[in-house]
């Protein structure tokens, strides 16, 4: 049995002040200038980023080179004459992502600041491994949410070095995990309750026919392992024997994605027993969730994209990468009286998320409007039916 723990930082790393960060030379970068920063690497445009900061392009452009003098790095490449498109460079994608979490924190202990004493609110950020002790942590939650309703819980799931990493940086209150803490740098509490280790497999594999299973009945299985750090040990001392004598074909973080290795065939997984039940239990709902799609919107159901974009000719390339068909529509701004063109794609209904990503990519300012479907006929979709079944 593996036992489980939840951790919790007593002392809060490093230092803040709500003026500003220092960089190594002492040089101060306020958190204004991250602000802005972050806007011109969302706009990926200066002006717009200075038009949604309500600032001029000139102030902006100043903050930020003195931001780059100050760090003695190039953050953003500047577009040409022929594009205004603004890039990161190695060292801005470093600086966007350190500044996400430093405003962040900021944000968050702002937030605890200003809080009244009378009324307790905020949010509880909780860090977890995939276990069933986290119902231990949702009836505290329950019964802790009747007397203090305005307490919201985000769960962040991910392996131990996720949660401790996030831990580490303050962003999560808690972490859950699987193995003892370092007690030099973390308070903890052993929860009573614990993960059993199963074995996850096709119902028509050989192994499912035992009653038990033994570590020699694995030693020559193709195995799908967990690569979270300590879990080899563990693994090794059940086996009696080391991983490199193993035959492992894939390793996983998060269960579900094993399952579906299992499904195909591809390996037995181990992991713990209640979340290989619950695993088909996902499973089994997502196969009920798509028939009753079918049986409510038709087999030929899909969606329909309506966007007006400024870079409609490069939207237009990318989707034509996804063997969608794209129809170019004339249209007029009724606001602007400036002609528009609008673009119209027909996709499946599971392909509406890469649609959305790709034109968040080329143009973040698009207009989209996503429309249901209820039939579709023609090359790739359906076929007409003169019977109308």
């Amino acid at each position: 049995m593996a036992n489980t723990y939840i951790r919790y930082n007593s002392i809060i790393d490093g230092y803040g002040m709500m003026g500003y960060t220092g960089t190594k030379e002492g040089w101060p970068v306020e958190l204004r200038t991250l602000h802005y920063f972050l806007t011109v690497a969302r706009e990926q445009s200066i002006s717009a980023a200075a038009e949604s900061l309500h600032i001029s392009q000139p102030a902006l452009s100043t903050q930020l080179k003195g931001m780059e003098a100050e760090l003695g790095k190039q953050l953003l490449i500047r577009g040409t004459k022929g594009s205004r498109k603004v890039v990161l460079t190695e060292e801005g994608m470093i600086l966007r992502r350190r500044a996400e979490e430093i405003l962040s924190l900021v944000q968050k202990a702002e937030e605890e600041i200003t809080r009244s004493d009378e009324t307790i609110v905020g949010d509880v950020v909780i860090g977890a491994g995939e276990t069933d002790s986290v119902r231990l942590l949702a009836q505290a939650a329950r019964e802790l949410q009747k007397q203090y309703p305005d307490i919201h819980y985000h769960i962040s799931s991910g392996n131990a070095e996720y949660v401790l990493e996030y831990l580490d940086k303050g962003l999560i209150d808690f972490g859950l995990l699987f193995r003892e803490p370092d007690p030099k740098k973390y308070e903890w509490l052993a929860l009573p309750a614990g993960d059993i280790w199963g074995v996850l497999m096709r119902r028509d594999a050989p192994l499912a026919r035992k009653v038990a299973v033994c570590p020699e009945d694995l030693w020559d299985l193709p195995l799908i392992t967990s690569h979270q750090k300590g879990d080899d040990h563990r693994l090794a001392q059940w086996m009696g024997r080391e991983i490199s004598e193993l035959n492992v074909v894939a390793t996983y973080n998060l269960v579900f994605n094993a399952s579906l290795l299992v499904d195909e065939g591809l390996g037995y997984a181990l992991c713990f027993r209640d979340l290989s039940r619950a695993m088909y239990g996902i499973v089994a709902l997502y196969i009920l969730s798509l028939l009753i799609d079918r049986v409510v919107y038709g087999p030929n159901a899909a969606k329909v994209a309506y966007i007006i974009s400024e870079q409609y000719e490069a939207i237009t390339r990318e989707l034509l990468q996804l063997d969608r068909g794209v129809t170019l529509l004339e249209g007029k701004g009724a606001w602007s009286g400036k002609d528009k063109r609008v673009i119209l794609c027909a996709f499946g209904r599971r392909q509406i998320i890469p649609v959305k990503k790709l034109v968040q990519a080329v143009d973040p300012n698009a207009f989209v409007i996503v429309c249901d479907a209820h039939e579709i006929l023609g090359e790739g979709f359906g076929t007409y039916d003169p019977t109308g079944l």
